[in-house]
């Protein structure tokens, strides 16, 4: 049994022997990702130790006696019952039999050595750590949670409505959009990209990709929601704007940057700029600083979604010069003196900074 994650790097992969099954998290080819595997149950007695040697043996051990709900073992299961639910970051899986929960391979699988969770398993161990009961259990409910959100799909359509929210933030700071761009190539999750016309230029924002967590952040953050959900934002002076059409792309492939990289987007951060037009002075710009709120500019008070905050992050077109002042000095020093010869977010032809 296999499946690739919706929009990310990773499929899941079912593994059984005559001896156990396994659930596999593996990278798409040329990922170079970490393998995240986690037992399942075991198709055999149990030992009474973990054999000799099982981490090098290029499969996973059979689960010893104390750490077994089942010691004697359990039958094969039935591939026609089982499904894999992803988790809308996808790099996490569930593995159910029906609507029983199994395993569970979360987001933060391999820190503090937690390789996931099998409702099998009774103890912590290197392959298995215990799911737990149904009453007050946060992995379950986390679960639940992600069948909510693909049934939300799959039986309704919340897109138009969330849609006509984004929209509507943009436009009260913005104005009317002037022009309206299908930016998921027919895949899911939609998402599109809207140009609005201001009294100091053009004003470009992504719209859907908060529909989706960005990954990685549950391991990173104290409170993840701080950067779970975003959209993104891009401005530029009237002597830029006549020519955008390799900003779009390039703003586009953004709207998949974080799924499609196992990575996550948030202020401060810096990344490479595709498509940002040249002014007359020829000076490229092929990076991008965040910053979540830049002076100058109305800031639009976003809708939230599944219940958290979403975040309006916008780019700064920069040097690649500027990218090293940034890396050297910080990102905040950057910014700061950005802001102080231009105090504004919109992009302008310019000098790079020394």
């Amino acid at each position: 049994m296999q499946d690739q994650s919706p929009g990310g790097v990773y499929y899941a992969v079912l593994e059984s022997d005559d001896r156990a099954i396994y659930l596999h998290l593996v990278g798409l080819d040329g990922t170079k990702l970490p393998t995240r595997s986690l037992w399942v149950r075991n198709l055999q007695p149990a030992p009474v130790a973990f054999e000799n040697g099982w981490q090098s043996a290029g499969r996973g051990p059979i689960l010893p006696f104390d750490f077994c709900r089942t010691p004697a073992g359990l039958p094969p299961l039935d591939d026609a019952d089982l499904n894999l639910l992803w988790f809308p970051e996808g790099d996490a899986v569930a593995l159910r039999d029906g609507d029983e929960l199994l395993a569970v391979i979360p987001p933060w699988a391999g820190l503090d050595d937690c390789p996931g969770y099998a409702r099998d398993c009774t103890a912590r161990s290197p392959v298995a750590w215990p799911l737990g009961g149904t009453v007050d259990n946060p992995i379950r409910q986390q679960v639940e949670e992600v069948f909510t959100f693909w049934r939300s799909w799959e039986t309704s359509d919340p897109w138009p409505g969330f849609q006509q929210k984004l929209m509507g933030a943009y436009q009260a700071s913005f104005g009317e959009p002037t022009q309206y761009y299908a930016a998921d190539g027919g895949n899911w999750p939609p998402r599109f990209i809207t140009q609005h016309e201001t009294e100091q230029g053009t004003v470009l924002c992504t719209g859907g990709m908060s529909i989706r967590p960005q990954p990685r952040v549950v391991t990173f953050y104290e409170d993840p929601s701080t950067v779970r959900r975003i959209e993104l934002a891009i401005a530029l002076t009237p002597d830029l704007s006549t020519d955008i059409s390799h900003l779009l792309t390039g703003l586009g492939a953004l709207t998949r940057f974080p799924w499609a990289t196992w990575s996550w987007l948030a202020s401060g951060h810096t990344l490479q700029a595709n498509g940002v037009p040249v002014g007359p002075s020829g000076q490229p710009f092929d990076c991008y600083v965040i910053h979540h709120a830049p002076p100058g500019i109305t800031l639009p008070t976003m809708p939230q979604y599944a219940d958290e905050p979403v975040h309006l992050l916008w780019l700064i077109p920069i040097t690649n010069a500027e990218r090293s002042l940034a890396q050297h000095a910080g990102t905040e020093e950057l910014m700061e003196r950005l802001f102080q010869s231009n105090p504004s977010p919109y992009h302008s032809d310019r000098e790079t900074l020394d």
